[in-house]
């Protein structure tokens, strides 16, 4: 008898019930080669730790119990998603009756609770969904895979996302949640026929990095909503020639206040929110020379006319 580490939670599964400051838990347990006989003295042993290394739960029981094994944990640190992505160490003993360990296993655990309502709710509090759909990039080598999936979700990150529309990838999938849970996604599966408001991060006209997993300018117009980090980006394809013969630009920010220069002196100041379109800019010479400030941050561009529409 062993664990069936194919099963969900690798075979040791847990649903959560919280009220009144406590998690009440109820623990599913699938096995693989479960026609081998532990014997009636055979033990399981589970065991759960806090992040500075304190046993804060232990559950023992024998293996071919079919009651639901029930414990209850007080005052939980509950996984917050990308808040306060926090987890447990699990770690689960399949014994014999002599003590001999015939299997173990250990992983990370997320305390939460998911309701949909009408609305979905994250351990009671209604739940923002900041949600982009993922497909895995094509790699030459499971480790470039790992390197570039990696990398989108640091992208994914600093977008401002906080859930994940993924397809179910053999082979893929399972690292991919255990990654996610570790930052604080969410991960949900992708629906056929999605909703198309829910930006696609690869593959299609509209999405939010090119082929190379570069930002386009979609990235940080969906970052100007959904970041609180200060930051500004001009959009280069915004750049429009007006009738007057001057220019007008976007700027995607999520700094409430931004000001505009024009060759390095001061175009006008703007308040708002998200995006910011700048009328009249000035340019004298074959380059528009602009830059964007706020809050502290800033950035450049220089734009050769014949790249303006």
């Amino acid at each position: 008898m062993r664990f069936d580490s194919m099963a969900p939670g690798e075979g040791v599964e847990v649903s959560c019930r919280f009220e009144n400051g406590k998690a009440c838990l109820e623990w599913k347990f699938i096995f693989a080669d479960s026609s081998v006989e532990v014997g009636r003295k055979g033990i399981l042993r589970l065991l759960m730790w806090d992040r500075q290394g304190n046993i804060v739960l232990e559950c023992i029981r024998r293996p071919e119990e079919e009651e639901p094994l029930r414990s209850i944990l007080l005052q939980p640190h509950l996984w917050n998603g990308v808040e306060d992505p926090y987890l447990y160490t699990l770690e689960a003993f399949l014994m014999d009756g002599e003590g001999n360990c015939l299997d173990s296993l250990c992983r990370q655990l997320a305390l939460y609770s998911l309701d949909f309502r009408g609305e979905l709710f994250l351990n009671g509090i209604k739940f923002e969904e900041r949600a982009v759909a993922y497909c895995f990039p094509e790699a030459k080598s499971s480790a470039e895979l790992q390197r570039m999936v990696a990398a989108d979700l640091q992208l994914l990150r600093e977008l401002g996302a906080n859930c994940i529309y993924a397809e179910k990838e053999e082979g893929l999938y399972k690292p991919f949640l255990q990654l996610c849970e570790r930052l604080g996604f969410l991960v949900r599966p992708l629906p056929e026929g999605r909703n198309q408001k829910i930006p696609a991060y690869r593959g299609e006209a509209c999405s939010l990095v090119n082929r190379e997993g570069n930002p386009k300018s979609e990235f940080y117009r969906y970052k100007a909503r959904w970041s609180r980090e200060p930051f500004v980006y001009i959009v280069p394809e915004s750049i429009h020639r007006q009738e007057s013969g001057n220019f007008s630009a976007v700027v995607y920010s999520s700094c409430g206040r931004i000001a505009l220069y024009s060759n390095g002196n001061l175009h006008e100041f703007q308040s708002g929110d998200g995006e910011f379109l700048f009328r009249e800019i000035p340019a004298k010479s074959p380059y528009l020379l602009l830059t964007a400030e706020g809050d502290g941050c800033m950035e450049s561009l220089s734009l050769h006319r014949i790249f303006t529409k």
